[in-house]
Order: structure tokens, then C-alpha cells, then sequence
């Protein structure tokens, strides 16, 4: 056989492997399954992002119709003028709300394919899961799986649309930098009174997500025991004794629901105040721009709609922020689970 041996080559792993004797102290690297599984279609988000730059671009002829309407139709009485840019401006209408749509499905297709993968990866581990790592309560089982659907639709769904729109806020700005000037700082100053609060926020109510999570869990297993020993319930006559429990659970859970709503409730309601503060300023401030002449009156209705149009993607993500702290507690209770 020797004198058949060409050569020898050794072969190791390209990867650290686990190991039972040191996985205590520091384990190897390894991919999060939630995010593996979630950003399998990765590719399609590229769809995503050319479709909103169409859409954003489409966005842009309801400033550009503002300003020929009231710095060359006006004062030239030009009815051809008007109607041939009122017809151009319907049809980027049209076709701005086909993209978007477009958009809305493409999301919806990805979300669900990653949707079916969480779900059958969940379910195949609760399946398979060890004996003694089962959870003590069922309820707690199904209330910790049905905040699935809220993880995956946020990461893939929401949070996808918005940071589709958040590069072309930089678009804007460099476009309302070139019509008005100075009127940039105003949306420039407007950042962060919109992400300041919506990151101070985060602590307060990852506090409540964890607190809702767990009385949301105590609801489930208290209902599901009821229903399975309710015979046993009957005859032990520990009616009273479930009721105060469920009521008590109940309270908890709507006081902390309660807080959640109003935190989230404040941060969007400040978001918008946020906008129209920036519309009013833009109006304030490009008035005497006009007056001194520095600014066309066309251009001032112009960057007046840009404004809230580059405002809107910051808007999106202080949505995302306001819901961040659920979906995190849900997918952390969901990666303890499939660790076991």
C-alpha cells in the first residue's frame, strides 16, 4: 500500500465543534437561530429597498407641483400649464401607491415564509423537548408561543418597512437643503426631539414588557388548569379560590397593560406634535425668507411639504421603538425555550 500513497493531507474543522468540558465556561460561536431563520429570504429585501426608492422619488412630484402651481401657473394664468402638471402629479399619485402596496405584499410574503420556519422550528422543539425541561404549565407554554406572531411581525414587517424609508430621509434633507436653505436646520433640530424619547422610553418599558409577559403567562396557565381539573376544582369547592386568583392576575395584567399603553401612547402622540411643531416652524421662518426675498413663495409651499415628508421615516421608527421592548422579552423567553 505504501508504495500506492500519493500524498497524506489532514483534515480539521473549519469551525470550533462543541465540547461537554468547556461549553460550561464559553461556548463556541454560534448563529442566533431566531435571526437565521428570519433573514433566510434576505435577498427579497432588496426588492423591498428598490421599491421604496421608487416610491420615495414618486413622493417628491406633490412639492415639485406645489411649487410650478404657485411660481409659474399663477402668475402666468397658464390653465394648459395646469392641467398638463395636474395630470402628471395624479399619475406619480397612482403610481406611488402601487409601489407601496407592492411593498406592503412583499413584506407580507417574506414575513410569512419566515413566519412558517419560526413556527415549524418552535414546534418541532417543544416536540422533542427533554422530560424535565418541559414547562411546569401548559398555559405558560401557549402564552409564551402566541407572542411569537407578535416578534415576527414587527422584525419582518414593521421594522423592514421602516428602515426602507430611513436612508431617503438623508435624500430629503440634501433636496430641502437645496430649495430652502436654511430651513434644513429646522428638520435637522427635529431629530432628536423624535429619537431622544423614544430611547429613553426603552427602559421603562422593557420593565413593563417583562411584567406583562409574566402576568400575561399566569393568566394562561390559570385559565388552562381551571379547564383541564375542573371537576377536581368542583369537588375540593376551590371555585372561590381560582376565581381570585384569575381576578387578581387580571388586575395586574391591566394596570400593566395600562402603563404600556400610556408610554407608548405619550411617544407617538409626541411624534406627532413633533411634526406639526416642524411644519409650523418651516411656515414661520420661510416667511421671512419670502418677505426678504431670499425665497420664492412656490418654494416655501414646496419645502413645507418636504418637511413632513422627511420627518415621516423618523416617525415610522419611533413606532418601532414604542413596540421594540415586547418583541425583545418575547424573543428572549423564546431563546431560553429552544436552549433547553
Amino acid at each position: 500500500l505504501g508504495s500506492r500513497v500519493k500524498g497524506l493531507m489532514v483534515l480539521r474543522p473549519l469551525e470550533s465543534t462543541p465540547d461537554a468540558r468547556v461549553d460550561d465556561y464559553i461556548k463556541p460561536y454560534e448563529k442566533n437561530w431566531f435571526w437565521q431563520l428570519a433573514l433566510k429570504d434576505w435577498r427579497r429585501y432588496s426588492d423591498i429597498m428598490l421599491v421604496a426608492l421608487v416610491a420615495n422619488v414618486l413622493a417628491l412630484s406633490g412639492m415639485v407641483f406645489s411649487m410650478q402651481v404657485y411660481d409659474r401657473v399663477v402668475p402666468s394664468q397658464s390653465e394648459a400649464t395646469l392641467w398638463v402638471l395636474f395630470g402628471g402629479v395624479m399619475i406619480a399619485i397612482v403610481f406611488e401607491f402601487i409601489m407601496r402596496m407592492l411593498r406592503v405584499h412583499i413584506s407580507d410574503v417574506v414575513g410569512k415564509r419566515a413566519d412558517l420556519r419560526i413556527s415549524e422550528r418552535v414546534f418541532a422543539h417543544a416536540l422533542r423537548i427533554k422530560n424535565g425541561a418541559r414547562s411546569k404549565s401548559t398555559g405558560s407554554f401557549i402564552a409564551q408561543i402566541r407572542e411569537l406572531e407578535s416578534v415576527r411581525e414587527l422584525i419582518t414587517s414593521t421594522t423592514i418597512a421602516a428602515i426602507s424609508d430611513l436612508p431617503f430621509f438623508l435624500l430629503f434633507v440634501f433636496i430641502l437643503w437645496m430649495i430652502g436653505g436654511p430651513l434644513v436646520l429646522v428638520v435637522l433640530l427635529a431629530v432628536p426631539l423624535l429619537l431622544i424619547p423614544g430611547l429613553l422610553v426603552q427602559r421603562p418599558l422593557g420593565k413593563l414588557s417583562s411584567e406583562g409577559m409574566r402576568e400575561s403567562a399566569i393568566r394562561n396557565a390559570t385559565l388552562v388548569e381551571a379547564v383541564q381539573g375542573l371537576e377536581d376544582i368542583k369537588l375540593m369547592r376551590a371555585e372561590q379560590r381560582f376565581q381570585n386568583q384569575w381576578n387578581n392576575t387580571n388586575d395586574v395584567a391591566a394596570s400593566v397593560g395600562m402603563k404600556q399603553r400610556w408610554l407608548t401612547g405619550l411617544l407617538l402622540t409626541w411624534t406627532q406634535e413633533v411634526q406639526s411643531i416642524v411644519y409650523a416652524v418651516v411656515l414661520l421662518v420661510g416667511c421671512y425668507l419670502v418677505i426678504s426675498g431670499d425665497m420664492t413663495t412656490g418654494a416655501l409651499v414646496g419645502t413645507s411639504i418636504l418637511a413632513s415628508r422627511t420627518i415621516a421615516p423618523l416617525s415610522q421608527i419611533s413606532g418601532v421603538l414604542s413596540r421594540w421592548q415586547s418583541a425583545k422579552v418575547a424573543r428572549k423567553g423564546l431563546d431560553d425555550r429552544m436552549q433547553r
